[in-house]
């Protein structure tokens, strides 16, 4: 099993038997709809956005995840807006 399915597999294990019912198999694809399963989603969430891999989100990971800067040109605006609500909150 890989680690990352493993990680997600053991919460989603309600009876711990290492076996899937359908409720655990439920749980385990997609995890956001149970509420046992938020911490799991939280982790791979910051993963999947912390590109250094220091588990933080900087801004620049942040407004990276939203928007890719592929063309010359100024940002859109909702980016700046976007950035202005990160330094905030």
């Amino acid at each position: 099993m890989l680690p990352c399915d493993e990680r997600r597999f053991k919460p989603a294990d309600l009876d711990g038997d290492q076996t899937a019912t359908r409720e655990e198999f439920t749980a385990f694809l997609p995890p956001e709809e149970f509420g046992h399963m938020k911490e799991i989603v939280v982790w791979e969430t910051l993963e999947d956005i912390s590109k250094n891999g220091d588990g933080l989100v900087c801004q620049a990971e942040y407004t990276a995840d939203m928007f890719s800067h592929e063309e010359d040109g100024p940002e859109p605006d909702w980016v700046l807006s976007e950035r202005e609500q990160f330094n905030e909150f």
